[in-house]
Protein backbone atom coordinates (compact mmCIF):
# COMPACT_ATOMS: atom_id res chain seq x y z
CA UNK A 1 0.00 0.00 0.00
CA UNK A 2 2.69 2.78 0.54
CA UNK A 3 3.70 3.07 -3.52
CA UNK A 4 -0.15 3.21 -3.81
CA UNK A 5 -0.31 6.03 -1.52
CA UNK A 6 2.79 7.54 -3.21
CA UNK A 7 1.02 7.61 -6.45
CA UNK A 8 -1.64 9.74 -4.66
CA UNK A 9 0.10 11.88 -3.24
CA UNK A 10 2.33 13.06 -5.92
CA UNK A 11 -0.35 12.92 -8.12
CA UNK A 12 -2.47 15.70 -6.64
CA UNK A 13 -1.68 19.43 -7.40
CA UNK A 14 0.18 21.67 -4.67
CA UNK A 15 -3.03 23.50 -3.81
CA UNK A 16 -4.70 22.24 -0.14
CA UNK A 17 -7.64 20.65 -0.04
CA UNK A 18 -9.65 19.04 2.46
CA UNK A 19 -9.28 15.46 2.28
CA UNK A 20 -8.25 12.24 5.03
CA UNK A 21 -7.14 8.66 4.82
CA UNK A 22 -9.79 6.91 6.49
CA UNK A 23 -10.33 3.09 7.44
CA UNK A 24 -8.22 0.62 8.40
CA UNK A 25 -5.06 2.43 7.07
CA UNK A 26 -5.64 5.45 9.08
CA UNK A 27 -5.55 2.83 12.21
CA UNK A 28 -2.26 1.65 11.04
CA UNK A 29 -0.84 5.10 10.26
CA UNK A 30 -1.87 5.63 13.96
CA UNK A 31 -0.02 2.32 15.21
CA UNK A 32 -2.45 -0.30 15.12
CA UNK A 33 -1.78 -3.99 13.68
CA UNK A 34 -4.45 -4.05 11.47
CA UNK A 35 -4.87 -5.86 8.07
CA UNK A 36 -5.57 -3.42 5.15
CA UNK A 37 -6.95 -4.48 2.53
CA UNK A 38 -7.57 -1.23 0.49
CA UNK A 39 -7.27 2.27 0.54
CA UNK A 40 -10.73 4.84 1.69
CA UNK A 41 -10.33 8.28 1.51
CA UNK A 42 -12.69 10.99 2.04
CA UNK A 43 -12.97 14.69 0.49
CA UNK A 44 -15.83 16.92 -0.41
CA UNK A 45 -16.99 17.57 -3.66
CA UNK A 46 -14.52 19.94 -4.71
CA UNK A 47 -12.11 17.31 -3.37
CA UNK A 48 -13.55 14.69 -5.46
CA UNK A 49 -13.46 16.75 -8.96
CA UNK A 50 -9.77 17.32 -7.93
CA UNK A 51 -8.94 13.79 -7.39
CA UNK A 52 -10.74 12.45 -10.52
CA UNK A 53 -8.72 15.20 -12.64
CA UNK A 54 -5.46 14.02 -10.72
CA UNK A 55 -6.06 10.20 -10.77
CA UNK A 56 -8.23 9.87 -14.09
CA UNK A 57 -6.40 6.89 -15.46
CA UNK A 58 -6.95 4.94 -12.42
CA UNK A 59 -10.81 5.05 -12.02
CA UNK A 60 -12.51 2.40 -12.79
CA UNK A 61 -16.33 3.45 -11.66
CA UNK A 62 -17.41 7.15 -11.14
CA UNK A 63 -20.83 7.64 -9.48
CA UNK A 64 -22.99 9.31 -7.66
CA UNK A 65 -26.06 9.00 -4.68
CA UNK A 66 -28.33 12.03 -3.48
CA UNK A 67 -27.72 10.57 -0.56
CA UNK A 68 -24.20 8.46 -0.44
CA UNK A 69 -22.06 11.43 -2.44
CA UNK A 70 -20.11 10.94 -4.93
CA UNK A 71 -17.53 7.73 -5.00
CA UNK A 72 -14.91 7.21 -7.00
CA UNK A 73 -13.16 3.30 -7.26
CA UNK A 74 -9.40 3.40 -8.41
CA UNK A 75 -7.18 0.24 -9.06
CA UNK A 76 -3.60 1.55 -8.97
CA UNK A 77 -1.31 -1.11 -8.96
CA UNK A 78 -3.95 -3.76 -8.57
CA UNK A 79 -4.99 -2.19 -5.68
CA UNK A 80 -8.57 -0.89 -4.59
CA UNK A 81 -8.70 2.62 -3.81
CA UNK A 82 -12.45 4.08 -2.94
CA UNK A 83 -12.49 7.94 -2.53
CA UNK A 84 -15.85 9.21 -1.66
CA UNK A 85 -17.35 12.73 -0.88
CA UNK A 86 -18.85 13.21 2.59
CA UNK A 87 -21.73 12.89 2.17
CA UNK A 88 -23.45 13.32 5.63
CA UNK A 89 -23.71 16.97 6.25
CA UNK A 90 -25.03 16.85 9.93
CA UNK A 91 -21.56 14.66 10.65
CA UNK A 92 -18.57 17.55 10.31
CA UNK A 93 -15.50 16.79 10.47
CA UNK A 94 -13.18 18.85 7.92
CA UNK A 95 -10.64 20.80 9.45
CA UNK A 96 -10.08 17.92 11.86
CA UNK A 97 -7.27 16.19 9.68
CA UNK A 98 -4.27 16.00 11.31
CA UNK A 99 -0.78 15.78 9.20
CA UNK A 100 1.08 12.55 10.03
CA UNK A 101 4.53 11.46 8.91
CA UNK A 102 4.98 7.87 7.28
CA UNK A 103 7.30 6.68 5.24
CA UNK A 104 8.53 10.11 3.69
CA UNK A 105 4.64 10.72 3.03
CA UNK A 106 2.42 13.15 4.86
CA UNK A 107 -0.86 11.80 5.44
CA UNK A 108 -3.77 13.44 6.32
CA UNK A 109 -5.76 11.78 8.62
CA UNK A 110 -8.17 12.40 11.65
CA UNK A 111 -7.47 11.83 15.34
CA UNK A 112 -7.88 8.60 16.84
CA UNK A 113 -10.83 9.73 18.65
CA UNK A 114 -12.71 10.90 15.71
CA UNK A 115 -12.06 7.85 13.88
CA UNK A 116 -13.18 5.80 16.93
CA UNK A 117 -16.23 8.40 17.07
CA UNK A 118 -17.03 7.54 13.25
CA UNK A 119 -16.96 3.55 13.75
CA UNK A 120 -19.78 4.17 16.77
CA UNK A 121 -22.05 5.75 14.67
CA UNK A 122 -21.46 3.00 11.85
CA UNK A 123 -21.67 0.48 14.52
CA UNK A 124 -18.52 -1.35 13.63
CA UNK A 125 -17.79 -2.71 17.11
CA UNK A 126 -14.54 -4.55 16.00
CA UNK A 127 -12.96 -1.57 15.09
CA UNK A 128 -14.03 0.46 18.76
CA UNK A 129 -12.96 -2.33 20.33
CA UNK A 130 -9.59 -2.62 18.58
CA UNK A 131 -9.12 0.86 19.17
CA UNK A 132 -9.86 1.34 23.20
CA UNK A 133 -8.04 -1.90 23.41
CA UNK A 134 -4.96 0.11 21.68
CA UNK A 135 -5.47 3.11 23.92
CA UNK A 136 -5.45 1.56 27.32
CA UNK A 137 -2.06 0.00 25.88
Amino acid sequence: MPEVLKIIINSLPAEKFDWWLEGSFALRLWGLAVVVRDLDIVTNDRGIDIFRQALATYIQKDSHDPIKGWQLILNINNQEVEISSFADRTINVFGLAQEVAWQGLTVPVLPLVCIRGLYVAINRVDKVLAIDKFIKG
